[in-house]
């Protein structure tokens, strides 16, 4: 009786510490668990904040290629009213040496005129009509 006793005794206490043990490892891998699930919400989280951040690059880089070629664009405008400016700025030159030249042939013409209505002025007064060519 004595040793079933004692083997009662160890089984009892061997009883107890498996129900320990088998607490302690549901505890731990409870806690295992809460921490993994943390972390796979952090990386959740962070994944997507990186998607995020990616979706905001690619508008951000489509705003920047759209800028340059609305840039481009402008350039090219500037670069013809240039040409343009530098044409009619050309033409304009070209009108106003054109016009002194008219003005000088003018004045010359009307020196010329001024001096011949002069001098059949002076031939009448002096003496009659000027002889008429044969």
């Amino acid at each position: 009786n004595q040793e079933i006793d004692a083997l009662k005794a160890k089984l009892k206490t061997a009883t107890t510490g498996a129900a320990d043990a088998r607490a302690s490892l549901t505890a731990g891998l409870a806690d295992a668990k809460a921490a993994f699930d943390r972390q796979i919400q952090a990386g959740e989280k962070e994944l997507n904040a990186a998607a995020s951040w990616e979706g905001e690059a690619m508008t951000k880089k489509r705003q920047l290629e759209s800028a340059q070629e609305t840039m481009r664009g402008l350039r090219k405008e500037l670069a013809d009213a240039k040409a343009k400016t530098a044409s009619s700025l050309e033409r304009e030159t070209a009108a106003k040496a054109e016009a002194a030249s008219l003005k000088r042939e003018a004045a010359a013409t009307a020196g010329v005129t001024a001096a011949a209505t002069a001098g059949a002025k002076a031939a009448t007064t002096a003496g009659g009509a000027p002889d008429a060519a044969p």
